[in-house]
């Protein structure tokens, strides 16, 4: 009886861990304890490295502009031309394609920087891993099309 009681005991104390660990993820979150802005939570830990990784789709601020019908074709024309399977799932384009926006409007460290970060947001799944001469491609697709 002892046994089982010990057994019952241990068992919820790693379902207890597993789901508190499970359930924190302080990634976008500055030492502060505020969650970081669209363009810090992207940015790379380490100074003067672009991160690598694909981003996070980010919930994307509501004063960042929507590209409206024409400007999302003009949009979709674009980075299709970069390469066409950036836009094989139009709606998450132009989510990405919104958040570079933020990203381009909030940034201090210049353009070499959102350029990287545009190539991992777009990277990913059928999109081969972007360049930031890519990333540049499509940061200027952006401006040019709705984020002025």
């Amino acid at each position: 009886m002892q046994r089982k009681t010990v057994l019952g005991v241990a068992a919820g104390v790693l379902v207890l861990g597993v789901s508190v660990v499970g359930c924190g993820d302080d990634g976008d979150k500055a030492a502060d304890g505020k969650r970081k802005s669209g363009a810090d939570a992207g940015a790379s830990a380490t100074p003067g490295k672009a991160d690598t990784a694909p981003a996070k789709s980010p919930e994307v601020p509501d004063d960042v502009p929507s590209p409206d019908p024409g400007q999302t074709a003009d949009l979709v024309k674009r980075l299709g031309e970069i390469h066409p399977a950036l836009v094989a799932q139009q709606d998450k384009a132009v989510s990405r394609a919104r958040n570079v926006c933020n990203d381009a409007r909030w940034s201090e460290e210049g353009d070499a920087g959102v350029n990287a970060r545009a190539a991992a947001r777009f990277s990913g799944g059928d999109v081969p891993t972007l360049t930031p001469e890519q990333g540049g491609r499509i940061v200027t697709a952006v401006r040019e099309s709705f984020c002025s």
